[in-house]
C-alpha cells in the first residue's frame, strides 16, 4: 500500500474571497481512484453572518458556524474522516462586506493497488 499526503495531491492550505451575500468553494481536494483518504486536521476561520458546508464525496456532513481550529493550529481528529472520492469546503457569506475565507485540511490517502 503506498501512502500520498494530502500535500502531494494539492494544497492544504486554500482560501478565496466571496463577496457579500454570495456562495462559494474555497478548499477541493479529489482522492485518486482506488484510494481512500482520512482527513486528519481541520482549521479554518470564521465570522459574523457566515457559515461553511463540510462536504465529503459531495454530502454535506456538517454545517459549520464557528472555528473548527485555528488555521496555525488546526484541531486533530481521531479517527479521522474518511474521504473515498473528494472533500470540500463551501462558504456562504451573508454579511453586508466581501470576506476572505480560509481553509487548511490535512490527512493521507491511502492506495490499495490490485
Amino acid at each position: 500500500m503506498e501512502t500520498i499526503p494530502f500535500a502531494n495531491l494539492a494544497n492544504t492550505f486554500q482560501a478565496a474571497t466571496i463577496e457579500a451575500g454570495a456562495n462559494g468553494r474555497v478548499f477541493f481536494l479529489k482522492i485518486p481512484e482506488s484510494a481512500v483518504g482520512f482527513l486528519k486536521l481541520i482549521g479554518n476561520n470564521w465570522f459574523s453572518n457566515t457559515y461553511f458546508e463540510f462536504i465529503i464525496d459531495g454530502e454535506v456532513v456538517k454545517k459549520v458556524e464557528h472555528q473548527i481550529g485555528n488555521i496555525n493550529d488546526p484541531t486533530s481528529f481521531d479517527p479521522p474522516y474518511v474521504v473515498r472520492d473528494r472533500l470540500e469546503f463551501k462558504a456562504y457569506n451573508n454579511s453586508t462586506k466581501s470576506i476572505r475565507f480560509e481553509v487548511v485540511c490535512d490527512g493521507v490517502a491511502v492506495h490499495n493497488p490490485r
